[in-house]
């Protein structure tokens, strides 16, 4: 049995641990159905554009502030909070673990992928 970092044993316990993912090379979703289904038809031309792309400044830079402060509250409330690693994405993306759909969550670096 492998030994995760984090576990859980019950959903009523006290948080004591947590992992928080990072934003670092975040994607808007790519056009797929299960995504494009739940977007309001006024943004759906600009979705059409930017999916796949990387989410610009404008967005990113505050949700990492958000992200930073809610990792501030967790851990000023005595939990700890573990990251992944720097680096993490490269790596995943190297080994090709990216997922269509609404679990994309890695960007793709090439310049073309087969479909099934």
């Amino acid at each position: 049995m492998t030994l995760s970092p984090v576990c859980s044993y019950n959903e009523w316990g006290p948080l004591e641990e947590v992992v928080v993912g990072r934003l670092e090379g975040a994607m808007i979703p790519s056009k797929h159905l299960t995504v494009s289904f739940n977007i309001p038809q006024r943004l759906m031309k600009i979705y059409k554009l930017a999916a796949g792309l990387p989410y610009p400044k404008f967005v990113s830079r505050p949700a990492q502030r958000e992200l930073d402060e809610f990792i501030h509250i967790l851990e000023a409330e005595g939990i700890t909070v573990r990251r992944p690693a720097e680096g993490l994405l490269r790596h995943l993306q190297d080994a090709a673990l990216a997922v269509e759909g609404v679990l994309r969550g890695l960007p793709e670096r090439r310049a073309s992928r087969r479909r099934r």
